[in-house]
């Protein structure tokens, strides 16, 4: 017996072999199943899935043949693998290469042999066989030799299925690892059965067990903010109808409450028969990088309002010029009305610090993108922008200000669309060398495009940018400007919110004829223009209530109690006062005003314990706030349930809150929820500074005296 001469690609062969990891595995009912039907289909008493390794042959199924392994020097399948197609030896007594072999002289004494070779990578030489054997001489027919063919295909298929399986398997922990660090997990919905399946990261950025939980889109659907709710069903219902891909931003809330931000990525399978039946893809945990991005363009803002600082300073100087003269002119005697004139015109300087100031602090703190969506009116953006900019921009060139007319409004935060306009107009004006002002213009102008889209546009005759100037203007940190006057951020944060506000930046310059910088903008869908105020009138026969002030500023108690006029008003500079002295009281209030930003304890901290201790009334607070400047103090005045009255705050704006009505306090809601289980006894004093005014003129009463039991809380929802 001769034995087979090796392959030329031995080492490659064997390597791919032993990437298949099946040597020496327990018998798989998939492979023993195949040579069954070999042995059937072909009428013959031997089947086997035969494996050639360096110095055996080792069998994966054996059908009839009561061995796992052989010499390969003794190994029939050892010739065959040196053939292309199907080794066929009909009778081995005539072959001079088997008649002496040991199985052929000895058992089982094989007289026949026919095997296909098992070759999954398409190398030359195969890996093994599948092969037939009789004890008989004979002779099959061309259909016996594809049927062994075929049978071999379905072996090489499962060798590759069962490689990738245990591939993916090995993968899997890395892949779930690759998930959790880069913060991206993947889903998959079939319309049809509403299966959604989720990886283990999609899972863990939702907040909830992967190993217990059971997704739906229903609850999916649920999980997202509801701000953002309306806008996520669009895209998807457009990537439906439309077949294409979406990729869109939103926040979800965790189970905890804790609102996370996420990018997600919708694919629709087209290669299904249904083409819309199977949608996958990805989400992608973005909060931190949200955040810190976040963080660049509030350093952005804050750069600009440091540009904007000595035009703002001289905005508020001038009515500070005239208040003054007519403070001291006040002092003086005077007639009844040029009092009132002098008072007048204080209070028009007082509006306008009022507007510069507000919208300083609405510049210097914009939402993050995406997060506010408001009925905005671009002419109210112009405005606010071209306050803040205007003496910034006078010695450079004429402010022409177009705001347009029946100009639909749009959604979104007014707040980032002020600094998307501050920064093309500071952009402007920086094209413009100073000097030359009467040379010079710049133009501002609001505008639609077509009943779905409107815009507004900042043109000026500056320098102008040539084609590859303008190809990266919106790129981080590229400026055509010294160090001095830019970062080369604010054209690339506006191009961001403008992008996050489902709008397009289109730019029209030229070298030394100047630039335009227009902004489009969706249109709101069926939005009206809104009103200034929606504050209801004030009631001509407010009703009486007990108010408890809180702030820390002595003044600012004064004024809010002057402005209270005619309701019992008792105040307190500390908000740990009230909570030290709360089983102590026996007073009732209808309302209580208190100061955000104190140094003892913190409005949100006092609202945090008082709803621990008495709900009803953390529900009868209204903060009254100069701005909220911390983080945490921001997230809380944007909470819906907290209702909030912006200082500077006149008599009127405060008497509108007293509007709506409510059920009154019940016996759990009152300031001391303790009390009837107390002994009677004297009344005790609650503040350390009384109320001022009482009802009706009539003087405060001591503590522990209740007023009539309220009706409602005299300050509405708005």
């Amino acid at each position: 017996m001769k034995p087979a001469p090796k392959p030329s690609d031995e080492a490659e062969r064997l390597a791919i072999l032993r990437s298949y990891q099946i040597l020496d595995t327990a018998p798989e009912e998939t492979f023993d199943r195949i040579a069954r039907l070999a042995q059937r289909m072909l009428d013959v008493p031997i089947a086997l899935v035969s494996l050639i390794d360096a110095e055996r042959q080792w069998f994966k199924a054996t059908i009839g043949l009561h061995v796992r392994e052989t010499p390969r020097t003794e190994a029939f399948c050892a010739h065959a693998i040196l053939d292309q197609g199907v080794l066929v030896i009909p009778d081995t007594h005539e072959d001079p290469r088997f008649s002496a072999n040991p199985h052929v002289v000895g058992g089982p004494k094989i007289r026949f042999y026919a095997g296909a070779p098992l070759r999954p990578q398409r190398c030359d030489s195969a890996i093994g066989m599948l092969c037939v054997l009789d004890v008989e001489p004979r002779e099959p027919t061309e259909r016996d030799l594809e049927d062994l063919r075929e049978l071999a295909a379905v072996v090489e298929d499962e060798l590759e299925l069962r490689r990738t399986r245990r591939l993916a398997q090995e993968q899997l922990p890395m892949f779930r690892l690759s998930e959790q660090v880069a913060g991206v997990g993947h889903w998959s919905y079939d319309r049809l059965d509403r299966r959604l399946t989720w990886s283990q990261e999609t899972a863990r950025i939702h907040g909830v067990d992967p190993e217990t939980h059971q997704p739906s889109a229903e609850d999916t659907l649920e999980r997202v903010h509801e701000d953002d709710r309306a806008r996520l069903q669009e895209a998807i219902a457009h990537a439906l109808e439309h077949g294409e891909s979406y990729s869109i931003d939103y926040r979800i809330v965790r189970p905890d409450g804790e609102v996370r931000r996420v990018h997600a990525r919708g694919l629709i399978d087209t290669r299904t028969q249904e083409p819309t039946r199977r949608i996958f893809g990805t989400v992608h945990d973005i909060t931190d990088r949200y955040e810190l991005e976040e963080q660049v363009r509030q350093a952005e803002r804050l750069a600009s309002i440091g540009t904007l600082a000595a035009g703002v300073a001289h905005e508020i100087n001038n009515p500070l010029t005239y208040m003054q003269a007519n403070l001291d002119a006040l002092r003086e005697d005077g007639d009844e009305t040029e009092r009132e004139e002098l008072c007048d015109e204080i209070k028009d300087g007082l509006d306008r610090i009022a507007r510069i100031v507000a919208g300083l602090k609405s510049f210097s703190r914009a939402h993050p993108e995406g997060s506010r969506e408001e009925t905005v009116e671009l002419t109210l953006v112009v405005e606010n922008a071209v306050r803040l900019c205007r003496n910034e921009l006078q010695h450079r060139a004429a402010l022409i200000v177009d705001p347009g007319h029946d100009v639909a409004p749009v959604l979104g935060d007014e707040a980032q669309l002020v600094q998307v306009a501050v920064n093309l107009l500071l952009n402007a004006g920086q094209a413009i060398p100073q000097g030359q002002a009467s040379d010079h213009e710049i133009r501002i102008a609001v505008g639609a495009r077509d009943e779905n889209s409107v815009y507004f546009e900042v043109t000026d005759s500056g320098s102008g940018m040539d084609e590859a100037t303008v190809a990266q203007a919106f790129s981080p940190f590229f400026t055509t400007k010294s160090d001095a006057e830019g970062t080369g951020l604010g054209l690339s944060i506006s191009h961001r919110i403008v992008e996050a506000h489902r709008g397009r930046v289109e730019v029209d310059s030229k070298v030394g004829r100047g630039t335009r910088v227009r902004v489009v903008l969706p249109a709101a869908s069926g939005a009206t223009t809104r009103p200034l105020s929606t504050d209801p009138p004030p009631s001509s026969t407010p009703e009486h209530w007990r108010v408890l002030v809180i702030d820390d500023d002595a003044l600012v108690r004064k004024a809010l109690v002057r402005l209270l006029r005619g309701h019992a008003v008792d105040v307190e500079h500390d908000a740990r006062r009230v909570l030290e002295r709360m089983d102590q009281s026996e007073v009732e209030y209808d309302a209580i005003l208190c100061d955000l930003m104190m140094p003892s304890m913190t409005g949100w901290d006092f609202h945090a314990m008082l709803a621990e201790r008495a709900p009803a009334y953390a529900k009868r607070i209204v903060f009254v706030t100069g701005g909220a400047f911390t983080p945490e103090g921001r997230r809380f005045v944007e909470r819906s349930d907290v209702r909030v009255l912006t200082k500077p705050i006149d008599g009127p704006t405060l008497q509108r809150r007293y509007a709506r009505s409510s059920p009154q306090p019940t016996e759990s809601s009152r300031l001391n929820p303790a009390r009837q289980t107390q002994p009677a006894g004297p009344s005790r004093r609650y503040f350390s500074e009384r109320m001022v005014s009482a009802p009706s003129g009539r003087p405060a009463p001591e503590g522990g005296v209740r007023l009539r039991p309220s009706t409602s809380p005299p300050f509405d929802s708005t």
